[in-house]
C-alpha cells in the first residue's frame, strides 16, 4: 500500500501560475514548467509518496519533487535547450 500525503493546492497558486503560463506561452525564449501538472490532479497535490517527500512547503518543491518534475519534463527541456 502507498503511503501517501496530500494537501489542497491553494487557490492562489494555481491563479498565479496559470497567469505566468500564460503570459509567456507566446515566447520562443521561455519554457514555463508547471509542477502542478506533476503532482497534482485537480486540488489534491501528492506531498508526500511512499516516503519520498515532494513538497519542503505547500509552495516549495524538495530535492525529490524537483528531480520527479525534471524527469517528467526532461524531453521539454532538452527540446527547447536544443532549439
Amino acid at each position: 500500500m502507498d503511503n501517501q500525503n496530500t494537501f489542497k493546492l491553494d487557490p492562489y497558486n494555481q491563479e498565479v501560475n496559470q497567469s505566468i503560463e500564460a503570459y509567456f506561452k507566446n515566447r520562443d525564449n521561455v519554457l514555463f514548467i508547471n509542477p502542478t501538472e506533476v503532482l497534482c490532479e485537480g486540488e489534491d497535490c501528492v506531498e508526500k509518496l511512499n516516503n519520498e517527500i515532494y513538497y519542503s512547503d505547500n509552495d516549495h518543491l524538495s530535492y525529490n519533487g524537483t528531480m520527479k518534475v525534471l524527469k517528467y519534463y526532461e524531453g521539454s527541456i532538452i527540446d527547447f535547450i536544443e532549439n
